[in-house]
């Protein structure tokens, strides 16, 4: 009997908490609360009219926001001034707000890696910035009620797999309770587990632009971790020695997480409309260490 009335109780308790999740997904956040998997867009994310040499291979410009050139002008940005500088086709492919499941995603995806009219690229410079670990970890935004998939890929036996449909479980990690538990998760799983999944995404991105452009060079540009800090998500910087493993593996690796270059955390060289994102005062000291270091 006393087996049974538990039964009964745990039952109703999975219940309510089904009735719980239904009433948050209708009352809260009503359609926009479906879960969906973002596309990424074809289209340059920067377009600009600067005069280049279309004898010289092209370079492309990838990450998030911090690439996009978010807070500032668009002659400012990143890929603005490698153009202007090295009189190379730079294509932005800066992604706001994600990372580099998006970037993958882009590769494999979308007509501009398959578009014939692009110039062969040289390198690809991917921007790394601390937060981009949440982004790989995490399925939703875990401070709003966005309702946008975060991880286009599933892991199995190490490898990425696309993920092209929702499930059960996506309608459940989306509510506000789950996308706490989740933050907590990522809170408490320790750097190297972040680092190892962090380079599953980067060797398959090289992997997957070794297939349409068999030359080129990945380069991974690792962002100044205390400006990362001022981003709202409070990520502690991501700080690591393993990225000497990349570069023994053929990435060439360009830090400015170093003390050399604490000083780009400084207002001076943040965006005073955003106080987030660098300005063109960081990008005019970085993009010559990086035209210097490639040979541009």
């Amino acid at each position: 009997m006393f087996c049974k009335i538990i039964k009964i109780t745990l039952i109703n308790i999975i219940f309510i908490l089904c009735v719980f999740i239904l009433l948050e997904n209708i009352i809260i956040w009503s359609k926009f609360y479906i879960p969906r998997i973002c596309e990424v867009s074809e289209n340059d994310r920067v377009e600009n009219t600067l005069e280049y040499n279309k004898n010289k291979k092209s370079i492309i410009v990838a990450g998030c926001s911090f690439t996009y050139g978010s807070g500032i002008l668009f002659n400012e940005n990143i890929s603005y001034k490698l153009q202007q500088k090295t009189k190379r086709k730079v294509y932005n492919r800066g992604i706001p707000a994600w990372g580099p499941n998006a970037n993958l995603k882009d590769i494999q995806t979308t007509s501009f890696f398959n578009n014939h009219k692009i110039i062969e690229p040289e390198y690809y410079i991917y921007t790394f910035i601390s937060d981009h670990l949440r982004r790989i970890y995490i399925n939703y935004w875990d401070t709003d009620f966005s309702n946008e998939i975060y991880n286009f890929y599933k892991i199995r036996n190490n490898e990425l797999i696309l993920r092209n449909k929702i499930n059960l479980l996506d309608y459940i990690q989306i509510t506000q309770v789950m996308k706490r538990i989740n933050r907590r998760i990522f809170d408490l799983t320790p750097d190297d587990k972040k680092f190892d999944r962090l380079k599953l995404y980067l060797y398959t991105m090289r992997s997957e632009l070794i297939k349409r452009y068999p030359n080129i060079k990945m380069v991974i540009l690792v962002y100044n971790t205390d400006l990362d800090t001022v981003y709202t998500h409070q990520i502690k910087p991501f700080k690591t020695e393993r990225w000497k493993e990349l570069e023994d593996d053929g990435f060439i690796l360009l830090r400015f997480d170093t003390p050399e270059f604490e000083f780009l955390a400084d207002n001076k060289y943040i965006s005073e409309f955003d106080n987030v994102h660098p300005n063109g005062k960081a990008w005019d000291i970085i993009v010559p260490i990086i035209i210097k270091k490639l040979g541009l």
